[in-house]
């Protein structure tokens, strides 16, 4: 299954990538399109937001490790010093946040079915 951007897109999307991330950032854009297509249940109707969700997610996975990674949370002491930080993402997985279900068109669906049973089911 091919994904719905590029590393072309993702670096007009975030930012230019060294030559050592684009290699990563074409697994995290499979990876994404495979995401998709889970929660879509197949091809979702509009690739454009398919191809946003694909750059937003592997930009959000990529910034795990970097020096302006985002913090979930921070805390300082005063003495005898003390620091502690809370990395968002510390291990670089690929999320899906609500807001993707509301740009592939799936806000208010149910993501799983459920199956009647009948006395006849054994």
């Amino acid at each position: 299954m091919a994904a719905y951007a590029t590393v072309e897109e993702l670096a007009a999307y975030w930012r230019e990538l060294a030559q050592a991330e684009q290699a990563r950032a074409a697994v995290l854009l499979d990876a994404a399109g495979v995401f998709i297509r889970s929660h879509c249940g197949g091809e979702p109707a509009d690739t454009e937001a398919a191809k946003y969700v694909s750059c937003d997610m592997a930009k959000t996975a990529m910034l795990a490790g970097a020096p302006s990674a985002p913090v979930k949370s921070w805390q300082q002491s005063g003495g005898p010093y003390s620091a502690s930080v809370v990395f968002a993402n510390p291990t670089g997985d690929l999320y899906w946040k609500g807001q993707y279900d509301e740009l592939l068109g799936l806000a208010g669906m149910s993501h799983a079915t459920i199956k009647a049973r009948t006395a006849f089911d054994a």
